[in-house]
């Protein structure tokens, strides 16, 4: 069985192009995607990171927006740029991109 943040980075190659165009991911960012997918689970886990809690709960609850949707990366954009507007989080925008990849990964149990 594959970890967590394992499917993630699969999931992450499989739509990079068009995440990192839609979600402005710089290439240096690009380069560490694996190491930043595994340290948001990291953070989920641990009870003083509120925010990546959030965005975590965000995620799991959110399942409207996938029906909004056909593309998995549509999805994923959408709720970037729905949870930045509505919570405006302190995380920089990369970080904020790469805890919904992985929230929705999990809590969507894909199986990349």
């Amino acid at each position: 069985m594959m970890t967590e943040s394992k499917k993630s980075f699969n999931f992450w190659r499989s739509y990079s192009k068009e995440l990192a165009a839609q979600l402005e991911i710089s290439l240096p960012i690009q380069r560490k995607s694996e190491e930043l997918l595994k340290n948001c689970f990291d953070y989920f886990k641990d009870i003083e990171q509120i925010e990546y809690r959030k965005i975590y709960n965000f995620v799991k609850d959110r399942t409207d927006i996938d029906e909004k949707h056909i593309s998995e990366a549509d999805c994923i954009v959408d709720m970037y740029k729905t949870y930045k507007k509505e919570f405006d989080p302190r995380l920089e925008n990369h970080m904020v991109a790469f805890s919904i990849i992985a929230a929705y990964v999990e809590t969507r149990g894909m199986d990349e």
